[in-house]
């Protein structure tokens, strides 16, 4: 996987119409290309099945929405993007707001930032591969969640303890660019430093330490109490 600096190149920009107007235009269409891609009121929606699950893998679908470009990002493509997860033969529960039967884990989305080439997704499969099983593999995508919810105090000491691995990020996830079938996942490094302090992920930082510590502190009075018990048995 590539990782790309602020100094990198940007990625060749494609000429295409918005999420936002395509949507309006082909509201609860399917698209012209690949039938398993859908315009509806949430967005291009996309349901891919994999063949041949990987080992220890539970689940065989992955489902897509692009919701539109995201506005702090203007000049890259950027998608502001939910993605879920489920097997084929998941029990199916009626959802009152969708008015049909559906596979109750593939609404539990996870919210993302992607940046991906809506017309590649939509006209090679080779490219959609790569971009669903690879990109949006699970473990993957929690993985930069997970990191997305650290401070880049903690990140910085996770590097120096080893792990090389770990960037920025908050919701972003990286990509998948290339042409002609040539295809990799890469990393913008610069994104993801904007994306990982954008207010939005400070706020959400902010309410998990605070969860923390008020658990953290409810375990100390709870011994506390414990520890008065056992004095006061003496």
């Amino acid at each position: 996987m590539k990782l790309f600096s602020r100094k990198n190149k940007e990625v060749d920009k494609r000429k295409e119409n918005t999420l936002s107007s395509q949507t309006t235009q082909q509201s609860n269409s399917v698209s012209e290309y690949d039938p398993q891609i859908e315009y509806t009121n949430r967005g291009l929606e996309l349901e891919y099945i994999e063949g041949n699950p990987k080992f220890g893998q539970f689940y065989d679908t992955t489902k897509l929405i692009v919701k539109g470009k995201n506005i702090n990002f203007p000049n890259s493509n950027v998608y502001d993007c939910a993605v879920s997860w489920y097997s084929q033969d998941d029990c199916q529960i009626f959802d009152n707001k969708l008015g049909k039967f559906v596979n109750q884990r593939s609404e539990d989305f996870k919210s993302i930032l992607a940046q991906i080439d809506l017309h590649l997704l939509e006209t090679d499969p080779i490219y959609k591969k790569i971009v669903m099983e690879s990109l949006l593999n699970e473990s993957r995508v929690k993985r930069y969640l997970d990191a997305g919810m650290m401070t880049p105090e903690e990140i910085a000491k996770a590097k120096e303890s080893g792990n090389t691995s770990i960037n920025e990020c908050g919701k972003y996830i990286g990509g998948v660019s290339g042409k002609e079938s040539d295809y990799e996942k890469f990393f913008d490094i610069g994104i993801g430093e904007k994306a990982h302090n954008i207010p939005e992920m400070v706020a959400a930082r902010k309410v998990v330490k605070e969860r923390r510590e008020k658990i953290r502190q409810e375990k100390i009075a709870n011994l506390k109490a414990q520890l008065n018990d056992l004095e006061n048995e003496k």
